[in-house]
């Protein structure tokens, strides 16, 4: 799962209860599959396109990011 905010440039890995990211922020529990104006982080099923993962959240746990770049690039790969 990831979090995503019209607000910032870049998404986070969200932890495994949902109400958080990685890095320590909060997530509205909201799934939004689509793009939105929103200052708040929501949750989302599919990995944003054409942004960057939070460089927090990548020194939290590298191997999760290594496991949401994967299947990023895999969802990515499906749709082309």
């Amino acid at each position: 799962m990831f979090a995503k905010s019209s607000a910032r440039r870049d998404y986070h890995l969200v932890r495994a209860d949902k109400d958080q990211t990685l890095c320590g922020l909060t997530v509205v529990p909201l799934i939004i599959d689509r793009p939105v104006n929103s200052t708040h982080l929501h949750l989302t099923t599919e990995p944003p396109k054409n942004t960057g993962l939070c460089p927090k959240c990548e020194e939290v746990d590298g191997s999760s990011v290594q496991v949401a770049d994967a299947a990023r690039q895999s969802f990515l790969d499906a749709g082309a």
